[in-house]
C-alpha cells in the first residue's frame, strides 16, 4: 500500500504472469471503477482506487495479474502487524501473515471451471455476502502457482471474531457430476439422459424432481429466494476428489463459487467440515 523502497523491492520480486492456460487472469478495472464511483479513494501512490472491506484503499488495477497483491496493498502485510487473535497464522516473522507471500489474480469463474482444473474462489472483499453483486468477482491462487490455504485460514480465524449473518440472495446451485434420473439430469443431444458434454454446458437446463422441489421452495419462500441458477461442479473440485463427485460438489460450496448443492448426499465427517446440510428430505 505504501510507496517505500520495501514495496518496490517486493514488486520487482513478484512474478507478474497472466495465469495458467484455461484460467487466465482478467482485468477487473471496470468493476473496481464502478465501486470507486461509490467509495472513491486515492492510494498513497496517488492512484485512483476503491475502499475494500478492510477499510483501506486499493488501486482499480488491483488483482489484474499474478502478483503479491496483499503484500503490496494490505496493511496487515505493509505494516507487518496482526491482531493478536490471528497471530496463529503468521509466518516465521511474528508480525507477517503467510498469505502476504502468495500471488493471486481475478479470473473468469465460468471459463476456469469449464476449461481448467484451477481452483476458483468467490470474493466478498468489496461487497457484503448478502449483496448479489459480490458474485461478479472471483479469484484464483493456483492459476498463479500459489496456494489459497493461508488466506482461507486467515479468513476462517477472522470469521470467528465476526457476526456475519447471511441474508437472502439468489442461489447459485451446483449439481454433482452423476445423473440420478428422475431426480436430476440433463437431456443430451440424442434425447437420452446419459451424462456427456452437456453436463458442463450451463445453457442446457437440469430437469427432474429436485428442480421441481426447489421451484416450489422458491415459490413458498414469498420472495426470500429470488432466483435459482443451476450449474455443474468445477473440474478443479472433481480433480481434487476423484473418488466422489458428491464431495467435489461440497468442495465448490466451501470454495464459495456456489451457494449450495442439490442432491442426495451421505453426510460424512469430511463433508460436514466443508459445509452445513439441511434436514434430510426423505
Amino acid at each position: 500500500k505504501g510507496a517505500g523502497t520495501h514495496v518496490h523491492k517486493i514488486q520487482t520480486m513478484a512474478m507478474a504472469s497472466t495465469g495458467d492456460t484455461g484460467c487466465e487472469c482478467i482485468n477487473q478495472t471496470d468493476t473496481l471503477s464502478s465501486i470507486a464511483g461509490v467509495r472513491p479513494c486515492t492510494t498513497p501512490n496517488g492512484e485512483n482506487g476503491a475502499f475494500g472491506s478492510g477499510g483501506f484503499c486499493v488501486p482499480i488495477s488491483y488483482g489484474t495479474n499474478c502478483l503479491l497483491h496483499d503484500m503490496l496493498h494490505d496493511p496487515n502485510c505493509q505494516n507487518r502487524l496482526n491482531s493478536p487473535e490471528l497471530n496463529g497464522f503468521a509466518t516465521s516473522s511474528p508480525h507477517m501473515s503467510r498469505y502476504c507471500f502468495q500471488a493471486w489474480c481475478y479470473v473468469d469463474r465460468d471459463k476456469c471451471k469449464r476449461d481448467s482444473s484451477q481452483e476458483v474462489l468467490a470474493s466478498d472483499y468489496f461487497f457484503s455476502s448478502n449483496d448479489a453483486s459480490h458474485t461478479s468477482l472471483f479469484y484464483s491462487y493456483t492459476t498463479c502457482n500459489s496456494s489459497a490455504q493461508d488466506w482461507l485460514d486467515y479468513q476462517d480465524a477472522k470469521a470467528r471474531l465476526d457476526n456475519d449473518v447471511l441474508g437472502g440472495i439468489s442461489l447459485y446451485v451446483t449439481i454433482p457430476a452423476f445423473y440420478q434420473t428422475p431426480y436430476y439430469y440433463k437431456t443430451n443431444n440424442t434425447g437420452g439422459t446419459e451424462m456427456g458434454d452437456e453436463y458442463y454446458n450451463d445453457s442446457v437446463p437440469f430437469e427432474g424432481l429436485y428442480m421441481d422441489f426447489m421451484q416450489d421452495l422458491m415459490r413458498i419462500s414469498d420472495g426470500d429466494i429470488k432466483n435459482i441458477t443451476y450449474t455443474h461442479t468445477s473440474k478443479s473440485s472433481i480433480k481434487r476428489h476423484p473418488s466422489s463427485t458428491f464431495t467435489a460438489a461440497v468442495q465448490d460450496i466451501k470454495n464459495g463459487i456456489v451457494d449450495m448443492s442439490a442432491s442426495a448426499f451421505w453426510i460424512t465427517n469430511q463433508r460436514l467440515k466443508m459445509a452445513a446440510f439441511t434436514v434430510p428430505l426423505m
